[in-house]
């Protein structure tokens, strides 16, 4: 993967986007507090490939910018948190790489809703910044509940675990997720 990734790098490089965690950070903020102010307004963003086929082309993106957390505090936490994880997973691999995975991502999960016609939103796409992180970073220690240091790589495998067992026990639309997530963490890490 590694030999291909540098040869798509030396075609395409020149268009990946730089601070790309900027940007994603920077939607899911503004799509948080539309959706404080107008709770209906997440239900334009979900990838509903219904919708996509009768003109509501822009859900095709839009998805990656449905919160996940629905409480201001929460919010700011997962945001800055996110935003720290993906512009380190940016900072270890260069742009490109991180546009690869984040956007191998997309093209999965969306390609899995339109083959099943299920609604998906980003919380798993999302999710696997933090899985890649866990891998590239794996003894770096975050403070579980603030006060508790644990090494990223266990959090990592629970996050892992959890996503399997919602695959597992939830609907189509779970499955298709974390299918694609999985899918990219192991086209990348594997």
């Amino acid at each position: 993967m590694d030999r291909l990734l540098d040869r798509l790098e030396r075609i395409f490089g020149r268009l990946a986007i730089e601070n790309l965690p900027m940007f994603l950070t920077g939607g899911l903020g503004i799509a948080f507090v539309l959706t404080l102010l107008k709770p209906v307004f997440v239900l334009g963003l979900i990838l509903l490939p219904q919708a996509v086929l009768q003109g509501e082309v822009w859900r095709v993106v839009s998805w990656i910018f449905v919160p996940s957390v629905r409480q201001p505090f929460f919010a700011l936490l997962f945001l800055w948190m996110f935003y720290l994880f993906a512009r380190d997973l940016e900072g270890a691999w260069g742009t490109f790489r991180f546009n690869a995975f984040y956007f191998t991502g997309m093209v999965l999960t969306v390609a899995a809703a339109f083959l099943t016609g299920a609604a998906v939103t980003g919380y798993y796409l999302n999710g696997a910044i933090f899985l890649g992180y866990a891998t590239v970073f794996p003894r770096t220690q975050i403070l579980l509940f603030f006060v508790v240091p644990v090494q990223v790589r266990f959090v990592g495998m629970v996050t892992a675990g959890l996503y399997a067992y919602a695959a597992v026990t939830g609907g189509v639309s779970e499955r298709i997720s974390v299918g694609a997530v999985f899918a990219t963490y192991l086209l990348f890490f594997g």
